[in-house]
């Protein structure tokens, strides 16, 4: 089931006394553990209705006890698991019979760090006796409300254009994002945040930053790639190691096209370049400025300066923005 409909259920009794969360959304995954606990175990009991296994600890013979031993004082006592998708755990035919036999002041909450193989015998039994709850990463519409509902949490307004840039800036991980929302939000005196203020608290990393400079350099806007070309050597970043990143986004593009030409599907694609709903859409924003043949030669240029760097005969520094010039079409 998708997360939004196990939040509907969470105190009550359609509650099982299982249940397996898996995905890569690891910031709502554990907003859900957390309201788990707060349902269920009284909050002055956690040291004794309550048991937490990390990968190294989660064997059968260390979890038997825990889920034999009755409440103290809460409604359920709370077996928390937190195990890769590889763990033995999930192939050991004694844990999936414990499942199977929980009684109903038990939760036992497997919480797996990415997606199981749901094809193995053992995951199935687990999975019959349990609610079986997926996080996918949220699309890029969900992160940008979110980012809006947290600032408006935080008695802040501001726009969607710069709710973008900040993610472009931090990236979609949410925890990240709610560290510089909370920065932001108490930086600012004013009700609105605006882009000025995120420049002055948000760090440029070269990865996001590559981001707008491609941006930039597809739409042929030539003084705005030089200006973030400026801005990401000003804040550190050096000229090789960001032709490097240039060279990948366009790599990305390329394979788009390839696949888009080939009549792939979105998913298909997304898939084979592994890449998270966000940063998918800016690949597939940036191709639609480029043929196949034009993104060849781009990615061709970046090329020839990396070799005429590593071989010697060119200094980055001063042909890394030549080259952002180039790519521009002047």
């Amino acid at each position: 089931m998708e997360y939004r409909e196990y939040i509907k259920i969470i105190g009550s009794n359609a509650i099982k006394p299982v249940c397996i969360l898996y995905g890569d959304e690891k910031y709502v995954k554990d907003s859900v553990i957390q309201r788990l606990k707060k349902a269920y175990v009284d909050p002055t009991m956690l040291e004794f209705d309550m048991n937490v296994f990390d990968s190294q600890a989660a064997t059968y013979d260390n979890i038997l006890p825990a889920v034999d031993s009755p409440a103290m004082a809460s409604e359920r006592r709370l077996v928390l698991i937190s195990i890769k998708p590889e763990n033995p755990l999930l192939k050991d035919e004694r844990f999936a019979e414990l499942c199977s036999r929980l009684a109903n002041d038990v939760l036992v909450v497997i919480n797996i760090d990415g997606k199981p193989d749901r094809r193995l015998t053992v995951y199935k039994k687990i999975e019959s006796v349990a609610d079986s709850v997926s996080f996918e990463q949220l699309e890029r519409s969900d992160v940008i409300k979110w980012v809006q509902q947290k600032f408006k949490e935080n008695g802040k307004k501001i726009s969607q254009a710069d709710i973008e840039y900040l993610i472009s800036l931090s990236g979609e991980d949410l925890f990240q994002l709610q560290s510089e929302i909370g920065k932001l939000s108490d930086f600012t005196d004013e009700a609105v945040v605006t882009r000025e203020d995120i420049d002055a608290m948000v760090a440029h990393t070269p990865e996001h930053g590559v981001f707008s400079l491609v941006d930039a350099v597809a739409a042929k806007k030539t003084s705005d790639a030089v200006k973030q070309c400026k801005l990401l050597m000003d804040d550190g970043s050096e000229a090789f190691q960001l032709l490097a990143l240039v060279e990948r986004q366009y790599q990305l593009i390329l394979r788009y096209l390839y696949y888009a030409q080939n009549s792939l599907s979105q998913k298909e694609i997304m898939d084979k370049l592994s890449l998270k709903p966000f940063v998918y859409d800016k690949v597939k924003r940036q191709a639609s400025n480029y043929s196949l043949e034009a993104c060849k030669a781009a990615l061709q240029k970046c090329l020839d300066l990396d070799y005429a760097v590593k071989s010697g005969r060119a200094d980055p520094e001063t042909e890394f923005e030549l080259l952002i010039i180039k790519l521009c079409g002047k």
